[in-house]
């Protein structure tokens, strides 16, 4: 592939480089995703949950009506050319964690906008387990995806398809004006920079205000079943089932610390909230693995190209909420670069340009 034109340089193969070059693709152009095979990718650890209510207020993400199905829709694409299942659909046991979470509660279930993702515990059988003196209820439309089996089948896809390269991407080597952007001997109509925390230090777009931050998730397995079977858990931590039996963690969250290396004090935290949680079961870590969410201050993604150099753009800041958030973003963002069709203002990297008109 080397000296080949593309239409797009892509930069970074997480999740969502990933959907981006294969929606691009999906409009007939011509794609190069280039990576350092994960070294800084928070998706690669992360849990990809999906949950429609979140936040102790427990507030609905705007936009769930189009995001959710434009979410399962793609991974469900996805899962049908590589014979594999990577979205897990599950409920959540929603536990609440003090007096005015079950606030919040009584006054969402009376609203009928949550009906479609909140329902009412029936009795407390589905609480045994878990230490839950605030109670719970149960939150619908709700799942993970097998973020790591997914990329990894991504990548494969890519590279028969001649769409990646592996290689360590440095600024030095980048050449734009206001058609092309060339790195090395890669030519393209644009760069899009999809690299996750790295693009809070990206000098094209630092300026940008992202929030990191960093956090620990534990794998492990328990000392006997765990009731509810067949339920996300989630009281300020999630507990994630497997269908090998092992469970997921997760997780921290530090605000200070901004690295990819797990942590004594991030394992201890972890370890110490599940046996608070679950008193009557042991955890055998198996894992322990730390990212870094690249959120934003207005928790708005960050899309779009620089004020003053069109061929360089950037797709990024989807936080914890990737999963749910960038099937429908990269769907849209590919519609506007090949289509036209306008880019959601409020994710549109515009917002935060300073320069006069």
């Amino acid at each position: 592939m080397s000296g080949n034109t593309h239409d797009y340089l892509i930069i970074g193969q997480g999740l969502a480089g990933s959907l981006l070059a294969h929606e691009l693709a999906e409009l007939g152009q011509r794609v190069l995703v280039i990576d350092d095979h994960h070294r800084s990718s928070s998706s690669i650890v992360a849990g990809g949950l999906i949950n429609p209510i979140t936040g102790k207020r427990l507030t609905l993400q705007p936009g769930i009506d189009y995001l959710l199905p434009a979410a399962r829709t793609l991974y469900r694409r996805l899962e049908r050319r590589a014979g594999r299942q990577f979205f897990i659909p599950l409920p959540m046991l929603r536990i609440f964690q003090d007096d005015s979470e079950r606030d919040y509660y009584d006054s969402r279930i009376a609203d009928p906008t949550y009906a479609p993702y909140m329902q009412p515990l029936l009795g407390d059988d589905l609480l045994r387990d878990v230490h839950a003196p605030f109670g719970g209820c149960i939150q619908t439309g709700c799942g993970f995806v097998r973020l790591a089996e997914m990329l990894a089948w991504m990548r494969e896809h890519f590279m028969i398809e001649e769409q990646f390269l592996q290689a360590d991407y440095s600024h030095d080597e980048l050449t734009v004006s206001d058609r092309y952007a060339e790195w090395r001997d890669c030519r393209a109509s644009a760069i899009i920079f999809c690299e996750g925390y790295r693009g809070a230090f990206n000098p094209w777009f630092s300026h940008l205000p992202f929030q990191l931050a960093k956090g620990e998730i534990l794998d492990g397995v328990l000392d006997g079943p765990l009731h509810p079977h067949g339920h996300i858990i989630n009281s300020g931590r999630w507990l994630l089932p497997d269908e090998d039996g092992d469970y997921r963690f997760g997780a921290t969250m530090d605000w200070h610390t901004i690295d990819t290396e797990p942590s004594s004090a991030g394992r201890h935290s972890l370890y110490v909230a599940f046996h608070e949680r679950f008193p009557t079961f042991k955890l055998t870590i198996t894992g322990h693995s730390a990212g870094v969410r690249p959120a934003t201050t207005d928790r708005h993604p960050f899309i779009g190209s620089d004020s003053k150099h069109p061929a360089v753009m950037i797709f990024n800041g989807f936080g914890a909420k990737g999963a749910l958030l960038i099937p429908w973003y990269a769907k849209q963002f590919a519609s506007h670069l090949v289509n036209g069709e306008p880019l959601d203002p409020a994710a549109d990297i515009r917002r935060h340009d300073t320069t006069p008109d």
